[in-house]
């Protein structure tokens, strides 16, 4: 069957590739990572690309981010970017807890995913994608390159082996909220099995907040050890104050307008983001208006 997906998407996504195997990803475990056999992604090197089913294609982008559409959307370094360029670094290099909760829209995981394209034995897993343990073992094992075919146990063991092999790795976990009581568990149990040997960093929004402070209150077994191994604290970067909030959403909105609103002027990009901001609009409202406008 005649490939439907356009040549540019292909280039980017086997851009994605070598810029992983340059950055000293091992073949194998590359091709662990995108759910391709050894055949598939010997021709993958070869830029035999017409010999890859559509399917591959779509799961290897996906896997690595790759933009479908050329959206051209800029990082910018703002107050939301630094501080958790700066907290993943640290928790990598010593090997260190954090929990950021804060809202949603601020630039949480597109901030987390652009870092880690600068670090090494860095890994970001979506926690929604992986809700109950099974699940959320398999899609870590896939993040780090390993093999995620096989019984629970010996995934789990295989994954504490290898991280603990690595050099200063560091382990990203968004949408956290979204695992169940019994994953949340298995975090516990691998942040014991590695601590002091790996770095990790949970995301999520208020209602994890909500979910660990009822867990704590109710004496669930697990959520106080689990907090406790986080540092015994919520990192916020939105201020509580209203004014504050305020100033901090404008800030951050035009920021961003700044390096992605080219066509703008700087009096259009204030008015934007003090309008933006005025009706608690988030910075993928501010994506769409720009994009629109282009």
């Amino acid at each position: 069957m005649k490939s439907k997906l356009s040549k540019s998407l292909k280039k980017k996504v086997f851009a994605a590739v070598q810029e992983q195997l340059d950055k000293g990803v091992l073949p194998e475990e590359l091709a662990n990572t995108l759910g391709m056999n050894r055949t598939k992604f010997e021709r993958l090197r070869m830029e035999e690309f017409d010999k890859i089913p559509d399917g591959d294609w779509l799961r290897m982008g996906a896997t690595l981010n790759v933009n479908v559409h050329d959206k051209n959307w800029k990082v910018a370094k703002t107050f939301v970017y630094r501080n958790i360029d700066d907290g993943l670094r640290f928790c990598k290099e010593y090997s260190k807890s954090m929990m950021l909760v804060d809202e949603c829209g601020i630039g949480k995981t597109f901030c987390a995913k652009q870092v880690i394209k600068t670090l090494d034995n860095a890994f970001y897993l979506d926690c929604s994608q992986g809700k109950n343990r099974y699940e959320f073992i398999k899609e870590l094992a896939k993040s780090l390159g390993l093999n995620s075919v096989g019984k629970h146990q010996e995934l789990k063991d295989h994954i504490k082996y290898y991280v603990s092999y690595l050099d200063k790795p560091l382990i990203i976990l968004d949408e956290f909220g979204d695992l169940d009581y019994t994953t949340m568990l298995t975090v516990k149990e691998l942040w014991n099995s590695l601590e002091g040997k790996c770095g990790w960093y949970i995301m999520g929004a208020d209602g994890l907040r909500s979910k660990i402070e009822r867990g704590i209150r109710n004496q669930k077994v697990g959520y106080a050890e689990l907090f406790s191994r986080f540092a015994d604290e919520f990192l916020t970067l939105t201020p509580l104050d209203p004014n504050e909030k305020k100033k901090f959403r404008i800030n951050l909105l035009e920021g961003v307008a700044k390096v992605n609103g080219e066509h703008l002027s700087d009096q259009e990009i204030r008015a934007l983001a003090r309008k933006l901001a005025e009706r608690n609009k988030t910075l993928r409202n501010l994506q769409t208006t720009i994009e629109i406008g282009r």
